[in-house]
């Protein structure tokens, strides 16, 4: 039986170059117990970098380190777009409460 794991989208602020964010959400991988077994096969956690604004710069693609931003299969996987349109849905109720105050 596989377990569902669930999907989720979060925003995040941090000092880290995309390569050196890459690095650490790969670190964290190791550390939970990610195992590469099947490609594109279910494993223990799967930590994307679906977007990164690097000021203004919202595409980029470094082949050193084989990443790609945003995802390139990012439009045609459900699993991502779901939790990233709850989080715009919130993103854009946060706004409208704060032009409100």
């Amino acid at each position: 039986m596989r377990l569902r794991t669930p999907n989720t989208a979060h925003q995040i602020s941090t000092t880290l170059s995309p390569s050196q964010l890459l690095a650490f959400v790969k670190r964290i991988e190791a550390h939970i117990g990610r195992r590469k077994t099947i490609n594109k096969g279910p494993r223990e956690i799967d930590l994307d970098i679906l977007l990164y604004d690097d000021d203004g710069k919202l595409v980029m693609r470094d082949e050193q380190f084989d990443l790609t931003i945003p995802h390139p299969l990012i439009a045609e996987r459900e699993f991502v777009l779901r939790p990233l349109a709850e989080w715009v849905t919130l993103c854009n109720a946060m706004q409208v409460v704060r032009m409100q105050r």
